[in-house]
């Protein structure tokens, strides 16, 4: 009993971001969308909502242009106090936001779309950077 409730409470520590990966600032981490991680000892908590849009280039086709990906976070702070919406994008300029003295970076997002197949929210990941001044 004592071995499952612990491995029970590592499986919900641990949900938030893929496999092997510890949330920390100053160091990319992964996170599927709808996942809830907690930052800086939980003084941050960091939500990848969902994609908002995703126009970017299928890996199958030539384009014009690479497209662009918009990731919605929910960031706030212990118990979501001061909780604000920032819009990350991949291919505008504006991959980066802050909250407080936190900036948050969208360093990537996969999978990369393909032609022949429509994403799921489920689907995407999200690769954040999160530093504090």
């Amino acid at each position: 009993m004592k071995r499952c409730l612990t491995v029970s409470l590592f499986v919900l520590l641990a949900a938030g971001v893929v496999r092997g990966q510890t949330p920390r600032l100053g160091r990319e981490f992964k996170v599927k969308a709808g996942r809830v991680v907690t930052l800086d000892g939980g003084k941050l908590r960091l939500e990848f909502a969902r994609v908002a849009e995703d126009s970017r280039c299928p890996v199958d086709v030539d384009c014009v242009w690479a497209g662009n990906a918009a990731v919605l976070i929910e960031v706030g702070g212990k118990g979501w106090r001061g909780k604000r919406t920032l819009t990350l994008n991949t291919n505008t300029g504006e991959a980066e936001a802050g909250y407080g003295r936190y900036m948050v970076r969208l360093k990537a997002l996969s999978p990369q779309p393909r032609s022949n197949r429509k994403l799921s929210q489920g689907q995407y990941t999200a690769t954040l950077l999160v530093t504090k001044d």
